[in-house]
């Protein structure tokens, strides 16, 4: 149930919030509720719930659902790689910064920050595909179309 109301404000608050441009960060603030914890700590699966909430306001702010939607594109997870390395209490807070890091010939590469009081909790590195009629796009085609001077090289500039 908390995932849902979760969904749904982070929806709600990203149209309110500034477009993003497609190299910029997305920041979110979140707080770890009794029910994402196992014990007294916050499990895995709910980190990977609020990192999906990042994934989530990225592509909405920055107009890339809108991209796909027009083109009748979809975008797919292909993996999320988290390491952690502190603990977050019931209670706590913690924002979550998303960026695109990088992309090669398959995939762009998301990733997610999870910071308490300037302090890492978490990071993660997600794996995004984006999918047409006729296959897989290259990511530099799909960036390219977000107005990005992109070239055959990996990685932002």
């Amino acid at each position: 149930m908390l995932r849902w109301i979760r969904f749904v404000l982070t929806v709600t608050r990203s149209m309110f919030k500034p477009r993003l441009r497609v190299d910029q960060e997305s920041r979110l603030t979140f707080r770890a509720w009794p029910t994402d914890a196992d014990l007294s700590l916050m499990n895995h699966a709910s980190y990977l719930t609020i990192m999906e909430q990042g994934r989530i306001d990225f592509i909405l702010r920055s107009g890339f659902l809108r991209l796909l939607l027009r083109r009748h594109w979809s975008a797919v997870l292909g993996s999320v790689t988290v390491q952690y390395r502190s603990p977050l209490r019931r209670f706590q807070k913690v924002q979550l910064q998303t960026r695109a890091v990088c992309w090669d010939d398959d995939w762009i590469f998301l990733e997610h920050r999870l910071t308490r009081q300037a302090r890492l909790v978490a990071a993660g590195l997600a794996k995004i595909a984006v999918l047409a009629t006729e296959g897989r796009l290259r990511p530099v085609e799909v960036l390219r179309t977000f107005g990005l001077a992109v070239g055959r090289s990996r990685g932002r500039g």
